[in-house]
C-alpha cells in the first residue's frame, strides 16, 4: 500500500485505526494495539496501549503480534485477547459482539469469525485465550508462522459472518473501491 494501513482515511478524517478502536471500545474494557517495533503510526487516543513485537520476532508476521499481545495479556490478568486486523473496515461492532458472546460461553476456547459463504475460519478475527501464549511461542520457535494453521490445529469455534464484512483492503485498487462505496 505504500503506507501504514492504520493511517488510511476511511471517511470524514477517520482513519482505519480510529475505526478499529471505536469497534472495540464499545465491547471491550481495554483496547490494546499490536504494532511492529518500527511503527510510526500515531495512536492519538487516551487509554490505548500499544504492544510492540519483540525484537527477536520482528518480520514474522501476525504470529509475532499475537504472541506479544498474549504475553502482555497474561501479565495483566486477562483471560483472552480479541484480535482483528486493521484493514477490515466493513467489520462492525455487532459482529465482534457475536464473537465475544460465543466466547463468553467458555473462555478457555478459541472463537473465530467464520466466513459464512466459504465455511473457513478467519483466524485474525478471533478471541484467543491467554493460555495459548506458550503454544504461539512454540509455533514461532519452530518457524510455523501460519496463524490459520496454528488456530485450526486448536479446533476453534466458528461464528458465521458474511464475507462482505470480512473483506480486507490489500491493494490501492481495493482502497479506491472502498472509498467509492463510502
Amino acid at each position: 500500500m505504500g503506507c501504514s494501513k492504520a493511517s488510511l482515511e476511511l471517511r470524514g478524517g477517520e482513519r482505519f485505526l480510529d475505526h478499529a478502536i471505536e469497534r472495540f471500545a464499545s465491547i471491550c474494557p481495554r483496547v490494546v494495539i499490536s504494532v511492529g517495533e518500527d511503527s510510526k503510526t500515531s495512536i492519538n487516543h487516551k487509554n490505548i496501549i500499544s504492544v510492540p513485537d519483540q525484537k527477536q520476532n520482528i518480520c514474522l508476521g501476525p504470529m509475532s503480534g499475537i504472541l506479544a499481545c498474549l504475553q502482555y495479556a497474561t501479565t495483566q490478568g486477562f483471560q483472552g485477547c480479541f484480535f482483528t486486523p486493521i484493514d477490515v473496515p466493513n467489520l462492525k461492532a455487532i459482529h465482534l459482539r457475536l464473537i465475544k458472546d460465543r466466547w463468553g460461553d467458555d473462555p478457555s476456547e478459541t472463537v473465530c469469525a467464520k466466513n459464512a459463504r466459504r465455511k473457513t475460519i478467519e483466524p485474525l478475527i478471533s478471541i484467543i485465550p491467554v493460555s495459548m501464549h506458550l503454544s504461539a511461542k512454540e509455533s514461532i520457535r519452530k518457524g510455523e508462522l501460519s496463524v490459520h494453521r496454528w488456530l485450526r490445529d486448536h479446533n476453534p469455534i466458528g461464528v458465521p459472518i458474511y464475507d462482505d464484512y470480512l473483506k480486507n483492503i490489500n491493494s490501492p485498487e481495493d482502497y479506491e473501491s472502498l472509498r467509492t462505496i463510502l
